[in-house]
């Protein structure tokens, strides 16, 4: 097993990323456009609102950048990449402490809903987690990882 394995995104990821970042900007949008042709506002207001809106939008921005990362597992090392922001991490599997497998269950009224997470802890205490729901080949990029961690070990 000495192949590279990419994280593949599931469908719902997909559709909820692509549908929750339409609404954000059909709200941002239409926000925008209400103020400037409501006749309560001055122009003044209308800028303020502006700036917010700005704001906002980059906010969501910055949470979806930490939210979008993509794998992959090789034999030499893991690496995490932000798309968004370009961002590249490199983990050598040595400098991997503990990996552990957590459930996250919600159990509201009318939705039950249970994902697991794989947690990556690292020696200077960064911590990386990826979950069943975003990826597609979760069970597959999580074996990889297990099988590299402790074929790297037995190596050295």
């Amino acid at each position: 097993m000495d192949e590279t394995v990419n994280s593949e995104f599931t469908t719902q990821f997909k559709v909820q990323t692509g549908l929750i970042t339409a609404i954000v900007f059909s709200a941002i949008i239409f926000f925008t456009t209400y103020v400037y042709h409501n006749p309560k506002y001055s122009r003044g207001e209308f800028t303020g609102e502006v700036i917010l809106a700005v704001i906002l939008l980059g906010v969501y921005l910055y949470l979806l950048s930490r939210n979008i990362q993509q794998l992959t597992i090789s034999a030499e090392s893991m690496i995490l990449y932000y798309p968004i922001t370009k961002k590249q991490i490199v983990i050598d599997y040595a400098d991997i402490v503990h990996v552990r497998n957590m459930r996250n269950t919600s159990n509201s009224e009318s939705i039950k809903f249970s994902s697991l997470n794989l947690e990556i802890e690292l020696s200077t205490g960064e911590t990386f987690s990826f979950s069943d729901s975003v990826y597609e080949n979760y069970y597959e990029l999580k074996d990889s990882i297990s099988h590299y961690r402790f074929a790297k070990n037995n190596r050295e």
